[in-house]
């Protein structure tokens, strides 16, 4: 009896530490999922002004979650937000439908105020904006032979409108390039051999629709 009860002594305390940091963390965690329209433009570097940039519009999925560091009764905080984005681009290539990606992951230094400050705020209303980057790894077929393949870190600017909806957030995000960043853009063919590394300006833009629970 007395080894069942310090097997259980020493489980609970293995346990409780457990349940206090979930507690710790639902009081400063706000995870959000949804859908943003993501454009990336690039255009190469040794392009005489005006520079004419090659639009690459895509869908992706967004998951993420802010994390409140700190807060005034609940009505503004401060904190990160951080997420992770996988886009999509189909294209129909001879005929058969291509589909290349591209990871990102966005992040943030934020503040709140409204709805969706922390995870207790009742307000029905709330704005936000944060400064940040976004860094993305890209790979985009131009032809049936030749893929663009690059990784780069936009500087990034976000901005957010939140209406609480059935209870939980659905906030508007917009998020905007601040500069243009120089990164090498590869071209490769089917077999992984380089067939042209230069120096490229990137841009990015997004909006859309996220979801709180």
């Amino acid at each position: 009896m007395k080894k069942q009860k310090l097997w259980y002594l020493l489980a609970l305390s293995m346990v409780l530490p457990t349940f206090s940091l979930q507690a710790q963390l639902s009081d400063h965690l706000l995870p959000h999922m949804g859908f943003m329209r993501e454009t990336i433009s690039l255009a190469p570097e040794s392009s005489t002004i005006p520079i004419n940039y090659d639009a690459l519009p895509y869908n992706a999925l967004h998951i993420g979650t802010y994390y409140a560091i700190g807060h005034i009764n609940d009505v503004f905080s401060y904190g990160v937000d951080g997420s992770l984005q996988f886009g999509v681009f189909p294209q129909v290539i001879n005929g058969e439908l291509k589909l290349d990606g591209i990871v990102q992951t966005p992040v943030y230094a934020m503040v709140r105020l409204g709805a969706n400050s922390t995870p207790y705020n009742t307000q029905r209303l709330g704005i936000a904006a944060g400064i940040g980057g976004v860094y993305s790894f890209m790979s985009f077929r131009t032809s049936a032979t030749q893929k663009l393949r690059a990784d780069f870190f936009i500087p990034d600017a976000v901005f957010e409108v939140t209406f609480m909806s059935g209870g939980n957030p659905l906030t508007g995000r917009l998020h905007i390039g601040l500069n243009d960043a120089v990164f090498n853009r590869q071209i490769v063919n089917e077999a992984g051999d380089v067939l042209a590394d230069d120096p490229f300006f990137f841009r990015g833009l997004g909006w859309g629709l996220i979801y709180g629970f």
